[in-house]
Formats: structure tokens, C-alpha cells, sequence
């Protein structure tokens, strides 16, 4: 991927399903923490979705209807129990050192960074196909990059920050349920949120509190949401920061990195096709079509 996105410049024109969502429900997320609300997101998404085919919307599964319908139960879901923003999708430059004559910059941009409980956080917005990741696979994972925000934040802006927290959303249209052709609720198992839900049965004329007890008990068995909190101590973070000002070094050396192929490209990489191409020795100038040339760091300069 870093070949061809930072090196030669190409951006996807239509990029996987699940990244594509993902986009979008960060971009309603951002800002929904910046205006406390998503409603140019939904207008800009809607715009997008009228000029699509009807190949493309079935391909991205009605993006507009999907988003909608979990910003509003992400809403519902944190609404007594949501982190306080102090720092909203924060572009920084930090120098992080310099190796053998050659300084290291990163540039990047928090998601939010924010008071929750009694400590300060980075919190980062993911997105995920299918389920929720368990919190130990969090816990014992290393995520470089988020790794190193904690790190920014106090050599950068002397903020204190306790580690990382992740903000989970699936990227699946919650199910909704259904009549059955004598008119009686179906009892199909639905996988749903609570929102969703007592929007259904309002809308097919129940009287959602003959439904609370089931509204309460999938608020807590649901799997459409998630926050783990990730504590960062100093000496591991300091290891991330020195493997990164290393592989910068031997980036910005040898031009040509090295290529990490897992059974995860081709759902997580948009480049998945032209690297494997590459990698088989194969001619890739026939999927050059799928791309075009643009900055890899534009997302960084629309709001400044």
C-alpha cells in the first residue's frame, strides 16, 4: 500500500464496501462531536448516492439508510454515558527525533481527544464488518499508530493522557422486525439495536412499552457498539516511537519497502490487487483504471 498510495499518488476510485462505510460513519461521527449533529454528512452521503448506479448502491448496500440509522442508535446508545470533547479531529506535526542524519516528522489527526471518567484519552473511531472485537484481543494487540497519539499529545501539546480508547461501531444495517402474514409479530431473532428497534414497532403500530423489558435487555446484550480503553505506559509507547523513526529512516533510505501480504488484504486494502499484481511479477497497467492520481495527505488540509 505505501508504495502506491504515498509514492505513486493513487487513490481508489471506489473503495471496498466496508471502508467505504466506515468512512462515512467517522465522518457522521466527527461531526457529530464538532456540531452536535450529522446532518451535513447525510445531505453530502445523499448527494453521493443519487448519482450512484444501481450496481454501485447494491455493491455498498444502501449506505445512506445504514449510517442514518446507526448515528442515531449510537446516539441513543451513549446518551447517559458519553465522554466530554476537549480536542475534535486535531491535525498536529510533532517531531518524533532524528536517526543517522535524518529527522523524523509525523503528521496525522486525532479523532478526539477527550475527558471520560476521571482520566484523559485519545480516542480513536473504528469500524468493523462483523462483530465487535473482545476487549483482551484489543488489550494485547499493538496498534502503532494509536500508540503514538498519547505520545504526541504530551511532548506536543503538554496534555496529559492516560492511553487510548476505542470507539467501535459495526458497519451493518440494523435488522428490523417483521409481520408475519397473519399480522402477528414475528418472533425471529433480529440483530438490531435498541433504537432501531423501538422505531420498528412504533412504526408497525405497537405500543413500544408493552416492550420495554426487551428494549432494556438488548440495550445490554447488542452488538453494534463498544468503547475499550486501552492504558499506554510510557516505556512501550517510547518502543513504538523508536521502531517508527527507524522504518521512517529505512523508508526514506531504500525507497522500496518490503510487503506484508496476509489473508487481511483484500478485505482492509484498497491496493490489495495492484500489490499482489506486483508481487506475482504480473502487468498491473490494466488496473490502473481503478485509481486516480491524487495527495495522500489532502484529508489533512480541509480544515485548515
Amino acid at each position: 500500500m505505501h508504495y502506491f498510495k504515498f509514492r505513486q499518488g493513487l487513490r481508489p476510485i471506489r473503495t471496498k464496501p466496508n471502508l467505504f462505510l466506515g468512512t462515512w460513519i467517522h465522518k457522521g461521527l466527527e461531526e457529530y462531536y464538532r456540531a452536535g449533529t450529522w446532518n451535513d454528512t447525510l445531505k453530502e452521503l445523499s448527494r453521493l448516492t443519487e448519482v450512484m448506479f444501481d450496481e454501485e448502491k447494491e455493491f455498498y448496500r444502501d449506505p445512506l439508510e445504514m449510517v442514518k440509522l446507526l448515528l442515531s442508535s449510537y446516539k441513543w446508545h451513549y446518551r447517559k454515558n458519553d465522554f466530554e470533547p476537549i480536542m475534535t479531529e486535531e491535525t498536529f506535526e510533532c517531531t518524533l527525533g532524528t536517526l543517522r542524519g535524518v529527522r523524523v516528522n509525523l503528521r496525522g489527526r486525532i479523532d478526539i481527544y477527550a475527558q471520560w471518567y476521571d482520566n484523559y484519552w485519545v480516542i480513536d473511531h473504528k469500524s468493523t464488518k462483523s462483530r465487535l472485537p473482545l476487549s483482551r484481543e484489543i488489550s494485547n494487540s499493538m496498534d502503532f499508530q494509536l500508540s503514538l497519539y498519547p505520545h504526541v499529545l504530551q511532548k506536543c501539546y503538554g496534555k496529559p493522557v492516560a492511553g487510548t480508547a476505542y470507539n467501535y461501531v459495526r458497519a451493518k444495517v440494523p435488522g428490523k422486525p417483521q409481520l408475519t402474514k397473519k399480522g402477528i409479530l414475528s418472533k425471529r431473532k433480529v440483530d438490531t439495536t435498541p433504537y432501531v428497534l423501538a422505531l420498528s414497532l412504533k412504526e408497525l403500530g405497537f405500543d413500544i412499552k408493552d416492550f420495554k423489558n426487551q428494549i432494556k435487555d438488548l440495550s445490554l446484550t447488542q452488538t453494534f457498539f463498544d468503547r475499550v480503553r486501552v492504558p499506554r505506559e510510557k516505556i512501550s509507547t517510547q518502543k513504538v516511537v523508536d521502531d517508527v523513526i527507524h522504518w521512517a529512516v529505512w523508508l526514506h533510505t531504500y525507497k522500496n519497502p518490503t510487503r506484508t501480504v496476509t489473508f487481511l488484504c483484500d478485505n482492509n486494502c484498497d491496493y490489495s490487487s495492484l500489490c499482489l499484481a506486483d508481487f506475482h511479477g504480473h502487468d498491473s497497467k490494466d488496473l490502473l483504471g481503478d485509481y486516480e492520481l491524487s495527495d495522500p495527505f489532502d484529508y489533512l488540509e480541509e480544515d485548515r
